[in-house]
């Protein structure tokens, strides 16, 4: 098994073939990038689907369905 760094940024969607996925935090600062990405999870196979998936602070927040932030979503 081996690592592979993902940027939820830069990436469209997540390489195939994962066997579980790691979503860190320290995405409040890149929240307006994110959105522009808003799709990245969406377009990745196995993401709602049976994929083990272990996501904390930030990485929580990019699962949700919406964040709001200053009266903003």
């Amino acid at each position: 098994m081996s690592l592979l760094p993902i940027s939820a940024i830069a990436e469209r969607e997540l390489p195939r073939g994962l066997s579980a996925l790691y979503i860190g935090g320290g995405f409040r600062r890149h929240a307006s990038a994110l959105t522009s990405n808003a799709g990245f999870l969406d377009r990745s196979p196995g993401v709602g689907r049976g994929l083990p998936v272990y996501a904390e602070c930030g990485g929580l927040m990019l699962l949700s369905a919406g964040i709001w932030w200053q009266q903003r979503q």
